[in-house]
């Protein structure tokens, strides 16, 4: 069934009530402004409750109730890490937990310390650790040519200056052959 047809479908069955006493329909989404405006006609959803992200306090709740299932160091205060998480959801405390067990079990510790939730808390906000961006001998010999800018290899002499040729230059025209595999 088309997503067309199954709102007409549900709009259908909430007009067919019978009687509005004690029938309450609750509906959640993190998308409001895809909702169908049919949907939100007084008599359907015509009430909204906005739901925002936990304030301090509310984050140190979200985090005592993950961090009960994970063995934690004697360090542990979740009213420091919830002031040093603002802007992250529920969700996102829950992912904080997760990775401090994670970066723990990976150092093969016993419980998880500051230094795995300092860890986790860099690793969501800023993305995993790339190590991968070391450059091999190849790279760096071509980071060391030197670039000479976009040029016009229509006609001879267009691109270069003064219209020269770039066989007056035998360095530049072989620049970089030497880094060809063989």
């Amino acid at each position: 069934m088309n997503v067309s047809r199954r709102l007409n479908q549900m709009l259908v069955e909430m007009d067919g009530f019978e009687g509005n006493e004690g029938i309450i329909v609750i509906a959640a989404t993190n998308r409001p402004d895809v909702l169908d405006p049919a949907l939100l006609r007084p008599g359907r959803f015509d009430r909204q409750v906005v739901v925002g992200l936990p304030d301090v306090r509310g984050r140190e709740q979200i985090l005592k109730v993950h961090m009960r299932r994970v063995p934690l160091a004697t360090d542990i205060d979740a009213a420091i890490i919830a002031r040093g998480t603002p802007g992250f959801s529920g969700a996102d405390l829950a992912n904080l937990v997760n990775e401090a067990a994670l970066f723990a079990a990976r150092g093969n510790k016993r419980v998880v310390s500051m230094v795995e939730f300092e860890k986790a808390k860099d690793k969501i906000m800023m993305g995993a650790e790339r190590r991968s961006m070391v450059m091999t001998e190849a790279q760096k010999r071509v980071d060391r040519v030197p670039r000479s800018g976009p040029r016009d290899y229509r006609s001879p002499g267009a691109g270069t200056r003064s219209g020269a040729q770039s066989d007056d230059y035998p360095a530049r025209s072989c620049a970089g052959r030497d880094l060809l595999p063989a």
